[in-house]
């Protein structure tokens, strides 16, 4: 049996629930959402939870935009195009070679112990249930040493490079293609405590879920963004027309350029995709499910159903947002002397 309590990231920007994810009851846990100024990257998920002794936990690694021109001649690096320029790469060379020396400072005896091609994971495939075609999605579990103890982290990661975009610039129009990390999902904990842990952070990995009606808010917000960017492109291409008359012919192409890269910014901001009217298709939400491991419940206190792992017997809420999961079929919690009232609940996705 495990009691599992759900945290919920609220983003004030849009008046929605961001992502959820379960954790073990009694873990410290927190989440917030940082906005950057920028269209290729306009928003850094954080969430990290711990154990009661520190020792374990789960952890949101932060999202990356780049840009990359073939045959350019800017060093990698340098800031052009709206993003640092560097080339594309696969998932695990961006997770060992750039995130992790970033983000754990200090480890010593970094080994790879397995990658493997995650078809579902934590993020971002809320929308579709899947990654998109060309995507690097895997799943990377490390080990390593710090403060002379040794850990054990699996991490979730995407990494996506977008199709080429025209950007216009006094040079000419270069096809820029933008790439980018995902949020990627990471749980840990000592080696020698890993059975102890193990159960806790799969189910907090695999419960870990990004909100379709937040990610439609933001799509909105991105869509109202890139018409202002609009704007400010021909206002910036009539200066550049009155300052380089020998430009002068070129110049209405430039503009028409600029409603092109409006709309591929609407395309890679949202990531590419083409499919939003079928968020909720039954296909693919099924294989989510059967991929996850997860069994979809009723709760009377949510506004949509809850995802718990499945193989549970029994599943209890006590209507403020914690569960109890029991392999035992008769388990009753309100049988207990005193505590909160627990619904019984059922499961929607049979």
């Amino acid at each position: 049996m495990i009691r599992l309590s759900v945290q919920r990231c609220h983003d004030p920007a849009t008046q929605r629930v961001a992502f959820t994810f379960l954790v073990p009851q009694g873990w410290r846990a927190q989440s917030g959402l940082q906005w950057n100024q920028s269209l290729l990257n306009p928003v850094t998920p954080a969430a990290s939870a711990q154990s009661p002794d520190g020792s374990a936990w789960l952890a949101l690694l932060p999202n990356s935009a780049f840009s990359w021109v073939d045959g350019g001649h800017l060093p990698e690096g340098a800031m052009e195009y709206g993003a640092p320029i560097l080339r594309p790469r696969p998932a695990a060379d961006v997770l060992l070679g750039m995130l992790f020396p970033r983000v754990r400072p200090g480890i010593g005896n970094l080994r790879v112990v397995r990658v493997e091609h995650e078809p579902a994971p934590p993020w971002p495939s809320q929308l579709q249930r899947r990654v998109q075609e060309g995507d690097d999605s895997i799943r990377a579990t490390v080990e390593y040493t710090m403060r002379g103890q040794a850990f054990r982290e699996i991490v979730s990661m995407v990494s996506r490079v977008a199709d080429p975009t025209p950007m216009p610039t006094l040079c000419g129009i270069q096809q820029v293609r933008y790439w980018f990390t995902f949020p990627a999902l990471a749980v840990g904990g000592p080696i020698d405590r890993w059975d102890e842990y193990a159960e806790y952070l799969d189910t907090a990995r695999r419960t870990f879920r990004v909100e379709p009606a937040w990610i439609q808010a933001l799509e909105r917000l991105f869509q109202q963004a890139s018409s202002n960017a609009l704007q400010q492109q021909q206002t910036w291409f009539a200066a550049q027309q009155a300052a380089h008359r020998a430009q002068v012919a070129m110049g209405e192409q430039l503009v028409h350029m600029g409603q092109d890269l409006s709309n591929s910014m609407d395309n890679i901001v949202m990531g590419g995709y083409e499919q939003r009217n079928q968020v909720y298709d039954r296909i693919y939400d099924d294989q989510y499910l059967t991929t996850m491991g997860l069994s979809r419940y009723d709760d009377p206190s949510q506004p949509i159903p809850v995802e718990l792992p499945y193989g549970y017997e029994s599943v209890w809420s006590d209507g403020q947002g914690d569960y109890i999961l029991s392999e035992d079929a008769s388990y009753d919690p309100n049988l207990a002397a005193s505590g909160p009232n627990w619904q019984r609940l059922d499961r929607t996705d049979r």
